[in-house]
């Protein structure tokens, strides 16, 4: 309980929070672009940190669907124009 009472805590959860609503309110397309990245990239840091820093598991799930991503975003982009 006494956790919840951690000021670095909150501090570390508003920022969070900011971050996460940065984008959607923000005007500025170039950062709005960056800190969605640095956002998926923590995401994604996170679920690889507890699958194999907990478990010990060696995944190379995370890693295949991170590049599928990529790669079927350049082909539409590049084929069909969606952005």
């Amino acid at each position: 309980m006494k956790n919840w009472l951690n000021p670095g805590l909150w501090f570390t959860l508003l920022l969070i929070a900011l971050l996460g609503i940065w984008p959607i309110l923000g005007q500025n397309a170039a950062a709005r672009e960056v800190i969605f990245t640095v956002l998926l990239s923590v995401v994604f840091a996170s679920s690889l940190n507890i699958l194999l820093g907990y478990t010990g598991y060696v995944s190379f799930g995370h890693i295949v669907f991170y590049g599928l991503g990529g790669y079927i975003g350049m082909f539409l982009i590049e084929r069909y124009n969606v952005s």
